[in-house]
């Protein structure tokens, strides 16, 4: 994004750089692009809010966000945070996927006093991966381990829609799966989430006409939700 470097150096040229506080929406994953790296621009500013999509730590976010490293994005939390001015926050989405690990986010926060604040929204679309739609006895699990969190505790309350149909939902990841085979980004759903494989069906096969209605869905859905790092 040259265009955001050309911004924030024109503020900083100006003058007013030291009267200004900027936000940054980002994955945390890539603080640099060519000669510009957004390290030599914070200390210019009067405040700079680094606000970072964290739904899972460890192999659970470099799965459902591929392409994370998660010890690189913890280095650049680290790197920020020697800053006076910068804060870093963790905004998530609790979604299919991520509810099952989300609580190991909350306990990382707590653990760790370089994130100011976490904050959460409850994934609704695409529908297929909101967190209603799991299977109910892990449902029924993570409600417990939910208990201080009422409003995660309703989500998965919530009963399962009866469009979705899990198979398709997994069908969809197991693809994804298959596109990074032979990449250092190689994952697979059933190592990352194993409760999972008890209701995956390996005979299942979808509709043609469901199957490219709901990939088409899917695909469109994630790409606005998991959008791409806003620093790069």
């Amino acid at each position: 994004m040259k265009k955001q470097y050309e911004m924030l150096k024109a503020l900083i040229d100006s003058g007013d750089s030291k009267e200004i506080i900027i936000k940054f929406q980002t994955n945390m994953t890539k603080m640099a692009r060519g000669k510009h790296n957004i390290f030599k621009y914070i200390p210019k500013f009067k405040k700079v809010y680094m606000v970072a999509s964290v739904d899972g730590i460890g192999k659970t976010i470099e799965y459902m966000r591929r392409r994370t490293d998660w010890p690189e994005l913890v280095d650049n939390i680290e790197q920020t945070k020697k800053y006076d001015n910068a804060v870093v926050d963790f905004n998530g989405l609790v979604s299919f996927l991520s509810v099952m690990r989300f609580y190991e986010v909350i306990d990382w926060c707590k653990d760790n006093p370089v994130i100011d604040q976490i904050n959460w929204a409850m994934l609704e679309n695409p529908k297929h991966f909101s967190a209603h739609n799991l299977p109910k006895k892990i449902k029924d699990d993570l409600i417990i381990k939910y208990a201080k969190f009422p409003d995660i505790v309703a989500a998965l309350e919530k009963p399962n829609d009866p469009t979705v149909n899990i198979q398709d939902t997994f069908q969809y990841l197991l693809q994804q799966d298959r596109y990074y085979v032979g990449t250092k980004w190689e994952s697979h759903l059933f190592d990352v989430f194993p409760e999972l494989k008890e209701f995956y069906d390996p005979n299942y096969e979808s509709p043609d006409h469901m199957d490219k209605r709901m990939q088409t869905e899917l695909k469109k859905g994630i790409e606005q939700v998991y959008e791409e790092d806003l620093l790069t």
